[in-house]
């Protein structure tokens, strides 16, 4: 299954609606009389993406984000030494200077963090991606909808899979990636909260004159 992954402000992967439904519709098509199958997977499909696997990516999301501020810590205290952070040193460089002239350390930290978020979030999500695309597959073996597949597999032969591909990416994939998204950017808002106790200003207003 190839997942299509925008960035974390853009609503993560999920094709227009539009797109996906015109796709469906032509399977709709192919199935004639048996339509009802399909529209069956596609319900079992959605309540499998249950409550709790929403909570778990949502939570997983914040802790992810909130890692950003150990590695920051480290960028801080080694500079850089940590090879595991390079890519992060690398990016961090051009600021130092500039956020280098606050002596409170939390706020310089704070700087790190909203100057990196978005290497973080894309390196995290594509992570992510890796780690639950062999849970997101299982679905068709579900007691919910794998029936209905193997039904849908004796219906529409190889095409099957180009379907459940398309299911899982637009029913079951979004939402996952929506909730670890929520999680993610909960975290950067508290940062965004924080205020540079020297100065008085939010920590936001500090980087954006840096930009």
């Amino acid at each position: 299954m190839e997942l299509r992954i925008q960035g974390i402000g853009t609503g993560g992967i999920n094709p227009s609606a539009r797109t996906v439904f015109t796709k469906l519709k032509s399977y709709f098509e192919l199935l004639g009389n048996d339509q009802h199958i399909l529209i069956r997977y596609i319900s079992g499909m959605i309540a499998a993406t249950n409550v709790t696997m929403l909570d778990e990516a949502a939570s997983y999301g914040f802790d992810v984000a909130d890692q950003l501020h150990q590695i920051c810590t480290d960028l801080l205290d080694k500079h850089g030494a940590n090879p595991e952070y390079h890519e992060y040193y690398t990016a961090i460089s051009a600021k130092r200077d500039l956020f280098s002239i606050y002596p409170t350390e939390s706020t310089v930290q704070s700087l790190y963090y909203l100057e990196l978020f978005d290497l973080h979030a894309e390196l995290s999500v594509n992570e992510y991606i890796l780690r639950q695309e062999k849970n997101i597959r299982e679905f068709a073996g579900l007691p919910e909808v794998g029936h209905y597949y193997e039904i849908l597999e004796q219906k529409l032969g190889a095409a099957a899979k180009d379907l459940n591909d398309l299911l899982l990416e637009h029913f079951v994939c979004a939402r996952v990636m929506d909730a670890f998204r929520q999680g993610m950017l909960n975290e950067y808002h508290y940062t965004l909260e924080n205020v540079d106790p020297d100065t008085q200003q939010p920590i936001f207003q500090l980087w954006m004159e840096t930009l």
